[in-house]
């Protein structure tokens, strides 16, 4: 029986990231586009004392309905 690994982005960047430990625990920044972007990574990220910037599409699961719903100007952002 083989072990198959999952491949969802949140997986991935989370193995990415794992391997690299240098990059975690360190307060640093993480910057990731919407393919890398969710809730979950943000979240574990947050537990490993990293903070994560990213942009998200509005069918991502997972996003609180606040974000969802909300209309953005030019320049303007939202925080989670």
């Amino acid at each position: 029986m083989s072990h198959r690994a999952s491949t969802t982005p949140q997986a991935l960047a989370m193995e990415q990231l794992i391997g690299r430990t240098d990059l975690l625990n360190e307060r640093g920044h993480l910057l990731a586009d919407n393919w890398y972007s969710s809730v979950a990574i943000a979240e574990s990220l947050q537990q490993s004392n990293t903070h994560f910037i990213g942009t998200c599409r509005k069918s991502r699961r997972g996003l609180p309905e606040e974000v969802v719903e909300g209309k953005l100007r030019k320049s303007e952002w939202k925080a989670m």
